[in-house]
């Protein structure tokens, strides 16, 4: 007998390149991520977490839309690791760590090979490590780490009701543990439920394949009651600190009051998150129109509404594609891994579509699931991905002034638009590894420090240094806008209104805008100071005249820059005079003192 042929040696076969990649990736990485500033939602959860553990009370004391899971979890961090920026990016590098290796457990049970399973690692380091601050400490990537240990107890529960090793009673119990699980992703963010409903049905068949005869229908019983008891304790113990925290009325007030135009909201947007979707981040979410019918594949050809048995193996199906185009799993357990990470990653991709907003860190998830799909099914997309970017990099360090450059058009709309793409953050790597990072470091790492969501570090730092000379206290400081709310953290003072993110409060409906102006009157007669800041005051600043703000304002009592239009410097706060502007008069965030009445105020 003839052994067969050696396969030429290929990269994206090789798993130590991959594995070597993969430290490559996390060495350069890592020190540029944990010096990265918190993007506007995290310093928003961050201050409840501070605020909640001084005392206060969550939605009564800071505004929040969502479900207070989050919140807890930044509790827990903000408790036992102290406040520093660093604290909360390892937390958000161990929770995202920790669901890539449960990813690659499921990918190598799925059929991945081995360097399949080392160009994932590879793959998930390079993108997420590499996306902008946006994308970091967000509830949705959170939810993977729950979501995928929910699933790997799933599994575990089918596999043994198909070895016979399971009764109903086990079942029952198992499946507790599963929606306590579960739970606790609800509580992060509620829009996990369709996943959730999606990956029970997928298992049904499994699970009822070690039951007895005819007792099928009761073995699912006992999984869906078991799945439903251990969802309704983790909900009930949520509900308990709601009431015993104070929070409750507070929470239902935004579930009755403030939140009332969400649905209406997605479905309007439908269209254009689909026409988005694959520009989200560049080049891996143009894949999504091979990975969706590679999904279907998967689901369809597991056949998850099927009882398993000897017959099913080989599916007819499989053999009618090409082996380099689609890989047959090698026994049940794979290609029921398969079927399960197929199923995951569709109802989570019509989630995002469907019921959440046009946000990039929505689609983190999906885009992560995305590569390990690929690699259960033996497409090491990741491997070409990596190296084009790898080029564009050097290629943009080496090449002389041209279009694909720093001063070119092309680089400015297509290089610059996709951040993991630019090598200028690489000369600040020495510098995360000093004690204490400066605000310049920090935005130095940052791919978004001069958008209106984003943090400017050095700027917010004078700011406070401005505020500290002031004798500031809490709630003598009012923050406009989004970016600004930062200097609450900087400061260590509490906030004289709740609302952080005041365009999307205001935003809500005119009910909703005249609450909130309620409550800046009603605050004012204690505030001192109002952080604003011009890139979010004016469309005008935030398009193609943004280098006009630069420019210093007429006097010492008036810094903003001539061209903010007059109607603008009546309403609040820009109709207060100002005493400080950082980047030497020149920046984006502009001190004011308030002494006169509030008037209208203006949240574009």
């Amino acid at each position: 007998m003839t052994a067969p042929p050696a396969r030429s040696w290929l990269p994206w076969r090789s798993p130590r390149l991959g594995w070597f990649a993969f430290a490559v990736l996390v060495v350069v990485g890592v020190p540029l991520f944990l010096r990265m500033p918190l993007w506007i939602d995290a310093t928003l959860y961050d201050l409840a977490a501070r605020t909640v553990l001084a005392g206060g009370v969550h939605y009564r004391d800071v505004f929040d839309t969502n479900t207070p899971g989050f919140v807890w979890i930044m509790c827990g961090i903000r408790a036992v690791f102290g406040t520093s920026i660093e604290a909360a990016r390892a937390a958000d590098l161990v929770v995202v760590s920790a669901a890539a290796a449960l990813l690659l457990r499921l990918t190598r049970a799925a059929g991945a090979t081995a360097a399949g399973v080392a160009w994932t690692a590879a793959g998930v380091a390079g993108f997420y490590l590499y996306v902008s601050e946006f994308n970091h400490l967000q509830r949705d990537v959170w939810m993977m780490l729950p979501v995928l240990g929910a699933t790997h107890l799933r599994m575990r529960r089918v596999a043994a009701s198909r070895s016979g090793a399971m009764t109903d009673g086990s079942v029952f119990r198992s499946a507790a543990l599963e929606g306590l699980v579960w739970g606790a992703a609800v509580w992060i963010k509620p829009h996990i439920v369709p996943v959730a409903v999606v990956l029970w049905a997928v298992s049904q068949a499994g699970l009822a394949a070690g039951a007895p005869p005819g007792a099928r229908g009761r073995r699912a019983a006992a999984d869906l009651v078991g799945s439903l008891s251990g969802g309704l304790v983790a909900g009930a113990a949520g509900l308990v600190w709601l009431v015993a925290s104070g929070a409750w009325p507070y929470f239902l007030d935004v579930f009755r009051n403030w939140n009332t135009s969400y649905l209406g909201q997605m479905a309007v947007e439908f269209s254009d998150r689909l026409a988005y979707q694959p520009g989200y981040f560049p080049p891996w979410s143009l894949f999504v129109v091979v990975a969706v019918p590679l999904a279907v594949l998967n689901v369809v050809v597991g056949r998850p509404w099927r009882v398993p048995g000897a017959a099913d193996l080989p599916d007819p199906g499989e053999r009618l594609l090409p082996n380099w185009l689609y890989s047959v799993p090698e026994d049940a357990d794979a290609r029921f891994a398969r079927t399960v990470l197929g199923a995951l990653y569709l109802s989570w991709l019509l989630t995002a579509l469907c019921l959440q907003k046009r946000f990039h860190y929505v689609h983190v998830p999906e885009t992560v699931l995305m590569i390990a799909l690929f690699g259960a099914n033996r497409w090491v997309i990741a491997a070409p991905v990596l190296a084009v970017q790898t080029a564009v990099m050097a290629w943009l360090v080496v090449a002389p002034v041209g279009p694909w450059t720093w001063g070119g058009d092309a680089f400015r709309h297509v290089v610059w638009a996709y951040p993991d793409r630019s090598p200028n953050r690489l000369r600040w790597w020495p510098a995360c590894f000093t004690r204490g990072v400066s605000g310049e470091v920090r935005d130095g790492v940052a791919f978004q420090s001069d958008y209106f969501a984003g943090i400017d570090s050095a700027e917010i730092d004078e700011v406070a240094a401005f505020l500290r000379t002031q004798g500031v206290g809490d709630r003598e400081v009012m923050a406009w806008n989004d970016s600004p709310h930062a200097v609450y953290l900087a400061l260590g003072v509490r906030p004289p209104i709740r609302f952080m993110h005041l365009s999307t409060a205001a935003g809500m409906g005119e009910n909703q805008r005249r609450w909130v102006q309620e409550e800046v009157e009603r605050a004012a007669p204690g505030v001192r100071f109002v952080v604003s800041d011009l890139l979010r005051l004016s469309s005008f600043y935030a398009n193609e005249d943004q280098h006009h703000f630069t420019k210093p304002g007429p006097g010492p009592r008036d810094l903003l820059p001539p061209v903010v239009p007059p109607e603008e410097r009546q309403l609040f706060p820009l109709n207060q005079p100002t005493v400080f502007r950082s980047g030497g008069g020149r920046g984006r965030y502009v001190v004011h003192v308030l002494t006169r009445p509030v008037g209208d105020i203006y949240v574009p």
